[in-house]
């Protein structure tokens, strides 16, 4: 029993001991310091643009009164470093500009990916006024000289983990993993214009575009007597 309890004090004496030093690294880091270059690299997205991020999620996220809470500022941070580098966790809280623990590392991302899925409506929008339309256009001709273009089109597999056995076979691609298989439409600077992931890796990428709203309404569109705007993408979108 002693020696029971003496274990317990040193695990408790070894995580407080870990604690103290994350939080002493975290508070002398600061991520945006570093190079552009390499934020970019880190975060996939520019200084700016993580400004902005973080003010429209401040809002979204569980307010706390703990003295020694993440910032929210860092919180983006390691949500955005996850997501780009698809890593672990652990590995993620380990970074020597975020130095959180795996656990605040998963609660971090479940806060973060809940308040990305609220703005998403707001920020993933397919042009429907004709200037958008024509600047987009405008763009592909412009750099690629291919006419009437308003997006282009592609799919890709998102690795996920195996749902409950009665629904598994519909998520393993012809790689043989566990995926989704996401629809995404982006204009010529790489913008998401809309995207489809409501479909498991077996399904072909023609199914999920005949499935999908973006394709209802360019039919829409095109019955209407619009025949000046494309989407650009390869043969398994016929």
């Amino acid at each position: 029993m002693d020696n029971l309890i003496i274990a317990l004090f040193m695990q408790q004496h070894r995580d407080n001991t870990m604690l103290r030093i994350r939080r002493r690294l975290r508070d002398a880091s600061d991520p945006f310091s570093i190079p552009e270059s390499e934020f970019r690299s880190l975060y996939r997205l520019s200084r700016e643009a993580v400004r902005v991020l973080i003010e429209d999620v401040r809002p979204l996220l569980p307010f706390t009164k703990r003295r020694h809470a993440v910032p929210i500022e860092l919180q983006v941070l390691i949500a955005l470093n996850f997501i780009a580098s698809g890593s672990y966790q652990k590995r993620v809280g380990q970074d020597y500009l975020s130095c959180v623990s795996q656990p605040t590392v998963s609660k971090i991302l479940r806060n973060i990916v809940n308040a990305l899925n609220i703005l998403m409506n707001d920020w993933i929008q397919f042009p429907i006024e004709d200037a958008e339309i024509q600047h987009i256009k405008e763009t592909f001709w412009a750099r690629k000289q291919f006419p009437g273009v308003i997006g282009a089109i592609d799919g890709t597999h998102i690795a996920i983990v195996p749902p409950n056995a009665e629904r598994e076979h519909l998520y393993i691609n012809r790689k043989l993993y566990h995926s989704l298989n996401v629809l995404i439409v982006s204009d010529y600077e790489g913008k998401i214009l809309t995207l489809n992931a409501a479909h498991g890796g077996r399904t072909h990428d023609a199914r999920v575009w005949r499935a999908s709203r973006i394709s209802n309404h360019l039919q829409e569109m095109y019955a209407a007597g619009r025949r000046d705007a494309w989407l650009l993408g390869d043969r398994t979108f016929r």
